[in-house]
């Protein structure tokens, strides 16, 4: 999915035509290693105008060569530069912010829904 197509989500969202949904924000990936064009920087600004969030995971050339089962894990557990047991990877820092600040706006959603955590994974949601 391209920022095009976030897009065109966020404004269906915002128009009621998402169905039922909270939009927490906007993670972009670098497609490329380098500057990010001038004309790509501004229309993804003004897309993640559309939301209260929004992350951009950089370029990282290692992820093209390593075996998915040889990328290190990150979790809100977890220290910020876990080592992956098989490589000498280290999570990247925009990956762990992204993942700290993530957990973080769904927490914070949750809380705010008057839900609550499940053990299991799941959410009650509090009558």
């Amino acid at each position: 999915m391209g920022i095009t197509a976030a897009h065109d989500l966020l404004r269906q969202h915002a128009c009621g035509l998402a169905g039922p949904s909270t939009v927490l924000g906007l993670v972009t990936v670098a497609a490329r290693p380098g500057r990010l064009q001038s004309d790509i920087r501004r229309y993804r600004s003004v897309v993640a105008g559309l939301v209260e969030h929004s992350w951009r995971v950089n370029w990282h050339n290692e992820w093209l060569v390593t075996p998915i089962k040889d990328l290190p894990e990150w979790n809100p557990d977890s220290s910020t530069r876990q080592r992956s047991s098989h490589t000498e990877a280290f999570i990247p820092g925009d990956v762990v912010r992204l993942g700290t600040e993530l957990d973080a706006a769904v927490r914070d959603a949750v809380a705010a829904s008057g839900a609550c955590a499940d053990p299991e994974g799941g959410f009650d949601i509090a009558s």
